[in-house]
């Protein structure tokens, strides 16, 4: 008997004669023998799988908009308005206007009420005009060649069509010949005779769109035909969200109805377009599945007793006013449910992927044996996935936790604040299912996963003296001995490393 750091790997089957050479129609016991294990793992599979995708299927038919509820979009400007884009000439005054160079005029908004166009607003590309800017983006600071967007907005009869032609192509009404904008001698700003301009942010389009750019190359040419899988299954998971999630939850459906289906059907979307089809990637699914799940439970359990109303924002507190039908304590209990989707659907298919490794690595070894080692693997995972998500909520909470700070008054109470106790329940919420998916997903996979203990000799490997394990593999008598499941040691989990192992192997021989 070897010790567990001597553990002996199987050696490769031999091929039987009938299919040396690719043809023949010798029957291979062996194959024959692979067939059971491996179609029970795929029936047990699809009989979790498919109810739960007719359930998802059922849910996303029942809770499907129906814009009888859908609140009217906001008018994100007043008739004859236009977004120009722009270039800043210099920095900002004392009073916050900004030199800029028009690169771009847009067309004006239209007004439904009006029997004659609107007139074009009164600014060429190439002019140069003065654009008030926000006191938090003159704070930020500005310098010459930065690309903004800015707001036209008629005054008076610029409405009407009127005030469009009275400022010809110099400018505009009420500004110099270079298209400056102009003041009174007292120095105030009449609206009522001059247009406004004002900048509404940077315009970020181009370094935005290289990094996506950049991204999605080189996600293809790492990851090749998988990588441009991910890029279509998260294309998937932002036509869902924007097609489903959001105008349901405008409409005040089941929040946590919407999160589910939301959740389940992206998974079933992401998951097989990235992994393709196997009992591998649906036992990885039910591990995410009984993920949600849980991460579910909990968090409707959480938004509760924690009293999570989900007013916590800017958006938060005029939202009610425009969707009426809307909860926002749903937009955060749904929020929870979808924020650990991507941890969860990472350690899910790594426990996956662990187990088939090692039964591949160790075709004689037992479930329990498959489960304890990959489960070792998924602990470290826990471990690095746990500061992911805590560092993740931690970079995007850094201002709430700055005012936090400069508030004068106990810890104990600025902790249990509204803003922060959404941030810090949604972060609790995300990691309980992910811990708990690691155990579930790899007994999943230990228990799905083809192959087993040697238990029986296959009649064709007999006169060889060869052993036949559960997956249909020959393996030769001298080594299935050596393949103890209790003493299987492997590789990355065990005490020897792989080329340890092979050293001792050589010296061995």
């Amino acid at each position: 008997m070897s010790s567990p750091r001597h553990a002996e790997r199987p050696r490769p089957a031999s091929r039987p004669e009938g299919h040396a050479h690719g043809h023949g129609h010798s029957h291979d016991p062996a194959l024959a023998a692979s067939v059971p294990t491996t179609t029970r793992s795929s029936l047990v599979v699809l009989v979790c799988l498919v109810p739960v995708l007719l359930a998802t299927v059922l849910g996303a038919a029942l809770l499907w908009p129906q814009g009888d509820k859908l609140p009217h979009k906001i008018e994100a400007a007043v008739p004859g308005a236009a977004v120009l884009h722009a270039t800043v000439l210099g920095p900002a005054d004392s009073d916050g206007n900004v030199p800029v160079r028009v690169t771009e005029v847009g067309a004006p908004s239209p007004d439904p009420t009006a029997k004659t166009r609107v007139a074009k607003p009164p600014v060429k590309t190439g002019q140069k005009v003065s654009a008030n800017a926000p006191t938090e983006l003159v704070q930020y600071g500005f310098k010459a060649g930065q690309k903004v967007t800015v707001m036209y907005l008629p005054a008076g009869a610029a409405a009407s069509g009127d005030a469009g032609t009275s400022a010809g192509s110099g400018g505009t009404a009420g500004s110099d010949g270079d298209g400056s904008a102009t003041s009174p001698a007292d120095g105030s700003v009449d609206l009522a005779d001059q247009s406004a301009y004002s900048i509404v942010d940077f315009d970020r389009s181009f370094p935005v769109g290289l990094l996506a750019l950049t991204f999605a190359v080189l996600v293809v040419v790492v990851a090749r035909w998988r990588g441009l899988a991910a890029l279509a299954g998260l294309g998937i998971t932002l036509l869902a969200v924007a097609f489903f999630t959001v105008p349901a939850l405008l409409e005040g459906r089941s929040a946590l109805g919407v999160a589910l289906v939301t959740a389940v059907a992206v998974m079933f979307a992401t998951l097989y377009l990235a992994h393709g089809f196997s009992v591998r990637t649906s036992t990885a699914l039910l591990g995410t599945l009984a993920g949600i799940a849980i991460t579910g439970v909990v968090a409707w359990w959480a938004s509760g007793a924690a009293q999570v109303t989900g007013a916590t924002s800017e958006e938060s507190y005029w939202l009610p006013s425009q969707a009426h039908h809307v909860s926002l304590a749903g937009v955060a209990l749904c929020g929870m449910l979808l924020a650990g989707l991507g941890a969860l659907n990472d350690v899910t298919i790594t426990q996956a992927s662990s187990v088939w490794e090692l039964r591949a690595l160790a075709p004689d070894a037992s479930r329990r044996s498959l489960f304890t080692s990959a489960l070792r693997i998924g602990r470290d995972h826990i471990a690095s996935t746990v500061y992911t998500i805590a560092f993740a909520y931690l970079g995007a909470s850094l201002p709430l936790l700055l005012a936090v700070w400069l508030q004068e008054q106990p810890l104990s109470l600025s902790l249990t604040t509204g803003s922060v106790v959404e941030e810090i329940v949604r972060t609790l919420v995300g990691m309980i299912g992910l811990v708990l998916a690691v155990p579930l997903t790899t007994a999943i996979a230990a228990a799905c996963v083809p192959g087993g203990p040697a238990t029986e000799r296959s009649p064709a490997n007999r006169a060889a003296g060869a052993e036949t394990s559960a997956d249909g593999a020959a393996v030769p008598v001298d080594s299935a001995a050596a393949m103890d499941p209790a003493e299987v040691t492997f590789a990355g989990t065990g005490q020897m490393s792989d080329s340890e192992f092979w050293s001792d192997r050589r010296g061995r021989a």
